[in-house]
């Protein structure tokens, strides 16, 4: 297909439209190292289930139009099938899903963990998500968060004090 005139080829698909280009079976370009193989991992299996599928589609046609109904062909005889080809094709699936499974374990601990390579320093940030907003604090320049809402204790220098000098308190007794 072509490109309608008008619209650049390599534009992002907007969803409005029809997609004619490459970027509508391919995830957007990576931005951050954090993605690590996650395009290349959705590549592999999105291209093996393509495959997969168009292989099965093909044997269904084929055994579909060499078995149709034929008034001349006599009745099948029964099996109880192919032990080799059914270890076969219970083998394969269970190695293909394996090395999947593997490789998406290895995409997964990088994108969580970490490149253990990498040798920059972590930033350190205190995330606090209240009702509408979210609140992010910074470390200072020691690496140290601080206190962020540290309620004063009866215990604290500036606690006020009763006339007697003990720590003013107040609970449910005192109404």
């Amino acid at each position: 297909m072509s490109t309608p005139p008008g619209r650049d080829a390599t534009a992002p698909h907007d969803g409005r439209r029809p997609c004619y280009s490459r970027g509508c079976w391919a995830l957007r370009r990576v931005h951050t190292p954090s993605t690590g193989g996650c395009p290349r991992l959705f590549a592999v299996i999105f291209w093996l289930t393509t495959v997969v599928m168009l292989g099965v589609f093909a044997v269904m046609i084929y055994f579909i139009i060499k078995y149709r109904f034929n008034p001349n062909r006599k009745k099948a005889h029964f099996s109880h099938g192919n032990p080799k080809l059914e270890m076969i094709w219970t083998i394969i699936p269970a190695i293909i899903l394996t090395v999947i499974s593997l490789y998406s374990k290895g995409v997964w601990d990088t994108y969580r963990h970490g490149n253990p390579s990498d040798t920059r320093k972590v930033a350190r940030i205190l995330v606090i998500g209240e009702q509408f907003q979210w609140n992010v604090i910074y470390a200072g320049p020691d690496g140290k968060i601080g206190k962020y809402l540290i309620y004063p204790k009866p215990s604290d220098k500036y606690w006020p004090r009763n006339a007697d000098g003990t720590p003013f308190t107040m609970s449910y007794k005192d109404y």
